[in-house]
């Protein structure tokens, strides 16, 4: 990074994790540091940063054919969430550095997900409710498992897939790691590429989705994959939405073609009121909730931040670049 200017400019937009970024880059030497409250007041900014941090959501079509205006100085835009789907969709301008936010997010992600997973497979939302109506029923009995003893498919082993293995594998459970490359790991008993998952699917207890979305891994997920997987299997999505097509998953919870699904993500999303999934059976939602704990998320961010930004100004690599 050649004849960079210093002071560096620094326009951060974000919800989760402004307060402990905010901290951090405040008075930090050689960096000015603005906040904007949202999209439209990154666009009116541009001109006046050189660097952008702000999550996946924050860029918008709009922002996206603003930063390839001629007076947009941004060089660098530091992702502050896992994904960066809106990247793919909208297109960046040419030169731009992309970096993603690394492993800040790992462990909360990976817990919610071992956490769907283990509630679908002791079946709670039916003790749930049970107790709801005040009625001690033990008739889901015969349907509770466990991981010991069963195939778990993570699809998409980066840093919150492997944080999954991490958790699920000292349940007993065999690991197998669905990825692009099929790169051997120790945190798996077997890897595939993701080109075969139609031939893992049959011998998964759980199947996992952590991995980014992109045209071709929209509904990577459909009416023939659910038909391929046990009927006691057990889905999990924590990555996007549209991995998973919507209306087949009804479909498969409805028929009992899988046994259930446990979903963070929804397509569309917000799930607007009066939408099938609601209704569809032995099905648990959360709303986009999966990184949220606390100031922790905040804190590894502002890690991240700040470790990239002195290497920003020294002009060495960033850490987690994202190539598009």
């Amino acid at each position: 990074m050649q004849d960079l200017a210093i002071p560096v400019r620094v326009l951060l937009c974000a919800t989760l994790g402004r307060a402990e970024i905010a901290t951090a880059l405040t008075g930090m030497p050689g960096i000015e540091l603005a906040i904007a409250p949202d999209s439209a007041a990154v666009i009116a900014a541009l001109r006046d940063h050189d660097v952008l941090m702000c999550p996946n959501p924050i860029y918008t079509e709009a922002l996206a054919a603003a930063m390839r205006r001629p007076g947009s100085r941004v060089k660098w835009l530091q992702l502050l969430t896992a994904g960066y789907d809106t990247l793919l969709e909208f297109g960046t301008p040419p030169g731009l550095v992309v970096t993603g936010a690394g492993d800040a997010y790992a462990p909360a992600v990976a817990i919610h997900a071992v956490t769907l997973m283990l509630a679908l497979e002791r079946r709670l939302m039916d003790c749930a409710a049970g107790q709801a109506a005040r009625r001690w029923d033990r008739a889901m009995s015969p349907k509770m498992s466990i991981p010991f003893g069963g195939e778990i498919a993570v699809v998409g082993f980066g840093s919150i897939g492997q944080e999954v293995a991490r958790l699920v594998r000292p349940m007993g459970a065999r690991i197998v790691a669905v990825t692009r490359s099929a790169r051997p790991t120790p945190l798996a008993d077997a890897v595939a590429p993701i080109g075969r998952l139609d031939a893992i699917l049959p011998n998964a207890d759980a199947v996992i989705l952590a991995l980014p979305l992109a045209p071709e891994t929209r509904h990577l997920m459909g009416a023939a994959q659910f038909a391929r997987m046990r009927r006691s299997a057990v889905l999990v999505n924590i990555a996007r939405g549209g991995l998973v097509d919507t209306d087949a998953l009804v479909a498969a919870l409805g028929n009992g073609t899988i046994a259930s699904a446990g979903l963070d993500v929804t397509d569309p999303e917000p799930l607007p009121d009066g939408h099938p999934l609601w209704a569809a059976p032995n099905l648990i939602v959360t709303p986009h909730v999966a990184g949220a704990c606390g100031g922790l998320v905040g804190a590894r961010l502002a890690t991240i931040a700040v470790e990239n930004l002195h290497r920003y100004v020294r002009g060495e690599p960033l850490a987690h670049p994202i190539s598009l």
